[in-house]
């Protein structure tokens, strides 16, 4: 289980810090990283609250705490 929840985290973290630089590699402008990178950030964050809402509803915020804690 552990593997199945790190190795997302892990491709996304990658993602995240070199996305200038794979765009560039690609042949872009690296400003359309930055482009990219703040798209994901703003169509993330709504999902992170209505999941946390969610997470309250059905009282898993212990599970949770419990799961990042390894």
């Amino acid at each position: 289980m552990m593997f199945c929840m790190t190795v997302p985290s892990m491709i996304n973290t990658g993602m995240t810090f070199h996305m200038i630089s794979i765009v560039a590699e690609k042949g872009l402008d690296p400003a359309f990283g930055a482009y990219v990178l703040s798209l994901t950030a703003l169509s993330q964050t709504p999902f992170n609250f209505l999941l946390y809402a969610v997470a309250i509803k059905k009282k898993l915020i212990p599970s949770i705490l419990m799961i990042s804690a390894f």
